[in-house]
C-alpha cells in the first residue's frame, strides 16, 4: 500500500479497489498537533450547539444558561491558540 507524506502530520493511504479503471480509494491520518488542533475545535462545537439546543428549548430553561459568556471566552481562546 502506497503511503504519500506531506509533512510529519498527515499521512493518506492509497488503496486500490480492485478493477482497473476504479477509482482509489484514499484514507487519511492526521497526528500531532493537527489531532490537537481538531480535538480542541470538536470541544468547543459540542459545547456551543449544547448551549444552542438548550437556548431553544424556551425560557425555562434559559434561567440555567449562566454560562453563555463562557462560551465566547472558550471560542475566543480556541481562536488565539490553536488557529
Amino acid at each position: 500500500m502506497p503511503v504519500l507524506k506531506f509533512n510529519s502530520n498527515i499521512k493518506i493511504f492509497v488503496l486500490n479497489t480492485g478493477k482497473r479503471g476504479q477509482v482509489l480509494k484514499f484514507i487519511v491520518f492526521a497526528g500531532g498537533h493537527a489531532t490537537l488542533i481538531g480535538l480542541v475545535n470538536s470541544f468547543v462545537h459540542v459545547i456551543m450547539y449544547s448551549y444552542y439546543l438548550l437556548a431553544a428549548l424556551g425560557p425555562t430553561v434559559q434561567k440555567y444558561l449562566w454560562w453563555k459568556k463562557y462560551i465566547t471566552t472558550l471560542q475566543m481562546v480556541r481562536q488565539l491558540y490553536f488557529c
